[in-house]
């Protein structure tokens, strides 16, 4: 059997290499041409080369310059929105202080503290005040 086996393989070998050689490869040729020529393919002389990088580098400088102006000016106007925005608590606290001094100086006065006894408490003042005076010896 592996007789068989290896006859066949063999035959099948021969086989394959028949029809390889049947098959004769296409013929390719490589034309010449008149290739490519380096002047031509140097459309611009060094001169304006050069000018182009110089141009280029010119653009994108000023282009950086304008952006840092932006920058800038964006900056300067949120400092200025900042800078209004505390301006008006500023104010806003020093209209609260000036409330509070007058409540505070409302609330310490002893005529509008005997007017709220009087009305919310129902208190009269006494018609004779006697005030006690301890004596140095006792």
């Amino acid at each position: 059997m592996a007789q068989a086996a290896y006859a066949y393989q063999s035959s099948a070998r021969r086989t394959h290499r028949q029809e390889r050689e049947t098959f004769a490869q296409p013929d390719l040729r490589v034309l010449p041409g008149k290739g490519s020529d380096r002047a031509r393919q140097a459309a611009l002389s060094p001169q304006l080369q050069a000018l182009f990088g110089v141009l280029l580098f010119a653009v994108l400088f000023l282009s950086a310059i304008c952006g840092v102006r932006v920058a800038f000016a964006n900056a300067t106007l949120q400092m200025l929105i900042e800078t209004q925005s505390i301006n008006q608590a500023t104010i806003e606290a020093r209209a609260y202080g000036t409330e509070l001094e007058v409540a505070y100086s409302l609330a310490t006065n002893p005529e509008h503290i005997q007017e709220l006894a009087a009305e919310q408490l129902g208190m009269t003042p006494d018609e004779q005040v006697e005030y006690l005076r301890p004596l140095a010896g006792e």
